[in-house]
This record gives C-alpha cells, sequence and structure tokens, in this order.
C-alpha cells in the first residue's frame, strides 16, 4: 500500500448547484491530486449544516461517483436542501468536506421522482453489531443484495440471484458473520434492471 492512501485526500474545490429543470446539478474541481472517487451529501435543514457532523449520519449520503459532476432530484416536500461533496481515497478514507451551498430547486412544487417498483431499507442506519435489512418488491424477479465500500468494491453478498415473490422481505445483518472494517457502505439492491441503493456506517 502506498504510503499516501493512509492519509485522508485533499477535500474537492468550488462545488456549484444549479437548476435543470426540477434537477439540481452539482459540479466541483477535484483538488491537486485527484481522488478513487467522491461522495456526495444532501441534507434538509433550515439553517446550513455542519457538514462534518452531517457526514457522519449515512442517511444524508445520495450518491458515490468517480466524476466530479452528479444530479440530484429534491423530494417534494417542503423545506431547504444543503449539498457538499468529499473526496474518498483508494483506501476508502474520506476527505473533509467542500464548501456547503443550498440547493437552488424550490422544494414543494417539483414531482415525485418516478417509482421504481422495489425499494429498500436499513435500520439502524448506524451499527455496530446488527441492523435490520427489509425490501420491498411490487412484481416477482431475480434479486441480488450486496454490501460494497464507498469507492465501489463489493465486500458482501447476502442474496446472490435468487427469484422472490412480490411483498415485504426482511433479513438481519451480523456484524460479526462478516470481514467489515470500520466506515461507511453502500447496501445495493438489484432487480432485473432496477437498482437502489441505502447507505449506513459500521461502528466496531
Amino acid at each position: 500500500m502506498d504510503w499516501k492512501d493512509q492519509f485522508a485526500p485533499a477535500a474537492p474545490l468550488n462545488l456549484v448547484a444549479s437548476q435543470d429543470g426540477g434537477t439540481v446539478r452539482l459540479t466541483w474541481d477535484p483538488p491537486s491530486e485527484a481522488p478513487a472517487r467522491y461522495t456526495v451529501y444532501r441534507v434538509k435543514s433550515e439553517l446550513e449544516p455542519d457538514a462534518t457532523t452531517a457526514a457522519r449520519d449515512a442517511r444524508n449520503l445520495i450518491a458515490l461517483t468517480g466524476r466530479t459532476t452528479t444530479t440530484d432530484t429534491p423530494s417534494a416536500d417542503t423545506g431547504k436542501h444543503w449539498y457538499f461533496v468529499q473526496s474518498v481515497s483508494s483506501n476508502s478514507i474520506e476527505s473533509g468536506p467542500s464548501n456547503v451551498v443550498i440547493s437552488p430547486v424550490q422544494t414543494g412544487l417539483i414531482s415525485e421522482p418516478t417509482r421504481l417498483g422495489l425499494s429498500v431499507v436499513i435500520y439502524p442506519t448506524v451499527f455496530s453489531e446488527q441492523a435490520q435489512v427489509e425490501y420491498t418488491l411490487e412484481e416477482p424477479g431475480t434479486v441480488t443484495l450486496q454490501i460494497v465500500d464507498v469507492i465501489g468494491r463489493r465486500s458482501v453478498t447476502l442474496i446472490e440471484g435468487e427469484y422472490k415473490q412480490s411483498g415485504q422481505h426482511a433479513l438481519t445483518i451480523n456484524a460479526s458473520e462478516y470481514p467489515l472494517a470500520n466506515g461507511l457502505y453502500l447496501l445495493v439492491l438489484r432487480k432485473d434492471y432496477q437498482r437502489v441503493t441505502r447507505a449506513f456506517r459500521l461502528v466496531r
């Protein structure tokens, strides 16, 4: 391992939010040494949030990308949405936050995103030993459920290519059964050509 990979990378620079219809487009500049990927966070708050604190809550993570741009459609409920971005090293270490920007899209006036026909939740989103996963399918189909780290490497496969009936399903994640280090992870549910994710943080 390169000694540089043991330290947090530099934060992204000059985050800007612009409006494209009901969609927020975020763009930023990479630091002098480009990281492996970026994590993108959205926080609902009437006041500008403390980004360092907000990054500890996995529910605020909305995207993981290797590009310096991404888009988001805020929910249709009222309130202010704020964004910030962090760099992620090849060793899954996150930088501090970029500057924080407010969404230019006026919430409460846009429609909800198209439903995918599947959903997944994990609770609690920060845990040390055990978490409950619930996922819902509107139609039966072949399902894969995986845990990946913040740079997209597959860590654990919980369900692989199993045919599931429509309705609600549940399972339990016991952290002691898997070789997962402390950190931020994504729970990825795939069915046919559809994909949804939820973030969680493991703290042993």
